[in-house]
């Protein structure tokens, strides 16, 4: 036989096959309409009941801490402030952020009721109020740069009293180009020495001749441009912290069992802790210096820009109102509103407020102090609240989110819920039976006294909800090469089509985005 027939014969057996199977008796067949429903997707955990347990707090935004409003032992409320750190720049730019929204509001009324003499005469006033402003914000400016530039001369000194001075006692011609690192003394007539060998001390000599030339450049560098010379003096002095760590390191390596000879070696160390502390301290000072100059450049800004809009208003008033000057001024009162919307958010980023009622642990920094952005300062001891860990495989821990509400079931309370919510999501993952999951602390304040820690708490998270979606049952789907195809009676005739699925709900019916009609009947069984 030949290849046409065969096919032939195939075709023909494959269209009867078809046939018959679309002819059976929807008695043989089970078919569902696909109709529209709501879709609830949740996640389902159990975990265990915790109390009292000890979180960590820091500052947003870092800088020299101002006000400690509390101690270590009290109790607080939620939302009680506990730390400040300095905000005067951002509380200026709020000021006058405020004002010139009140002049921005009084301008559009103004527009909308057209121009007086008294009128004309307020918009000079606030001229003249802009051209004060600006005075001030210029002497602020000078200020900060005298003070940037002093910093940069007090860091040059105390780095360079700790290399030359506290460092180079450590060197064999320190001012040569032949540095050589190499600590050597003399007791009761008997010569000591202690030095490096090999690739460390070729290291530190070659730093040590780097660290020469960074001063002397350091020397030369112009004032003209303040803030890149003072980021300059910041790297320079990273720098020779680095260095000085290394030093330290190997110094404090060194030992005797001669009283005398150790207690030279702790002189050693102690002028070099003199000397990281030293150069530590500019560096955090200059850091400071430099932040404060540019918020008075970023105020000197703000005055000329306060200056100018006023002028150009008052230029408007004398003109009289057009609609468009109406509604360019509106944009404007629009645009100072994000701004201070803007600053207030920073403002509350230099505090600490209580999460939660609870009491205070310990402080990691005093009042006056520097605070690193992101670094612990306080810790605070839960109180009332409950807490519940649970572990949650990564693909799910892209549907939650911190402040999540969430129901909480235990064992010994079979017929209520309690309400709590997601307090943290840990970002470090962790390996569960082979599959990374990351931990979810939920806090409630609902659960009540008689719970005993260690119960078991079952949690669950309504992370997403569509309403009116078109659904059919997951078993209706057959997926092949990554599509997705159902089976549909038509006219007594059973037709494939592709369709495109959404979301899946718990209750294992899947949303069809496209492909198929509301009504329509799927094959299932």
């Amino acid at each position: 036989m030949n290849k046409k027939i065969i096919v032939i014969v195939i075709f023909i057996l494959l269209t009867s096959a078809f046939y018959l199977f679309s002819r059976k008796s929807n008695n043989d067949l089970e078919f569902i309409k696909a109709e529209r429903g709501d879709i609830i997707k949740e996640i389902f955990e159990s975990g265990t009941l915790k109390k009292g347990e000890e979180i960590i707090l820091g500052f947003k935004i870092g800088g020299k801490v101002e006000k400690i409003y509390v101690e270590s032992g009290d109790y607080v409320e939620q939302d009680d402030l506990l730390a400040q750190v300095a905000n005067e720049d951002l509380t200026l730019q709020l000021k006058i952020r405020e004002k010139e929204l009140s002049i921005a509001e009084l301008t559009v009324e103004k527009l909308k009721s057209g121009a007086r003499k008294e009128e004309i005469a307020i918009y000079e006033s606030e001229v003249k109020s802009a051209e004060a402003n600006l005075l001030g914000a210029e002497e602020a400016l000078r200020s900060a740069k005298e003070s940037l530039s002093f910093q940069i001369e007090d860091a040059y000194s105390k780095a360079d009293d700790a290399v030359r001075n506290k460092v180079d006692q450590f060197f064999e011609y320190p001012r040569s180009a032949n540095k050589n690192f190499k600590v050597a003394f003399t007791v009761n007539n008997t010569y000591y020495y202690f030095s490096l060998k090999g690739e460390v001390n070729r290291e530190i000599n070659r730093e040590r001749r780097e660290i020469e030339e960074k001063l002397n450049e350091w020397e030369k560098i112009s004032e003209d441009d303040p803030l890149f010379f003072a980021q300059k003096a910041e790297n320079y002095l990273k720098e020779i912290s680095s260095f000085l760590d290394k030093i330290a390191f190997e110094v404090n390596a060194f030992s005797s069992n001669v009283p005398a000879v150790q207690t030279i070696l702790n002189g050693y160390r102690t002028d070099l802790s003199t000397a990281r502390s030293s150069v530590n301290t500019a560096l955090n000072s200059l850091i400071s210096a430099r932040t404060s100059f540019k918020a008075a450049e970023s105020s000197y800004n703000l005055a000329q820009q306060a200056l100018l809009s006023a002028e150009k208003k008052l230029i408007s008033i004398k003109a009289g109102s057009r609609e468009e000057d109406i509604t360019l001024q509106e944009e404007r009162v629009e645009q100072i509103k994000i701004e201070i919307e803007r600053i207030n958010k920073q403002i509350k980023d230099t505090e600490i407020r209580a999460p939660f009622r609870g009491r205070v642990v310990d402080f990691e920094k005093k009042e006056g102090e520097i605070a690193q952005t992101g670094e612990t300062f306080v810790s605070l001891l839960s109180g009332d609240f409950y807490e519940i860990e649970i572990y949650l495989y990564e693909g799910e821990i892209s549907f939650i989110e911190v402040g999540n509400l969430v129901g909480i079931e235990l064992v010994p309370f079979p017929l209520e819920e309690f309400k709590g919510e997601i307090f943290s999501i840990n970002p470090a993952g962790r390996l569960i039976d082979g599959v990374v999951h990351y931990k979810i602390t939920v806090f409630s304040d609902e659960i009540p006294e008689k719970a005993m820690f260690g119960m078991t708490a079952d949690v669950t998270i309504k992370v997403i909800q569509q309403e009116d979606v078109l659904l059919i049952p997951e078993i209706a789907i057959e997926k092949r090469d990554g599509r997705s195809f159902v089976r549909v009676l038509k006219e007594k005739l059973i037709q494939e089509k592709e369709i495109e699925t959404g979301l899946r709900g718990e209750d294992r019916r899947i949303e069809v985005i496209s492909g198929l009609k509301e009504g329509e009947r799927v094959l299932i069984k």
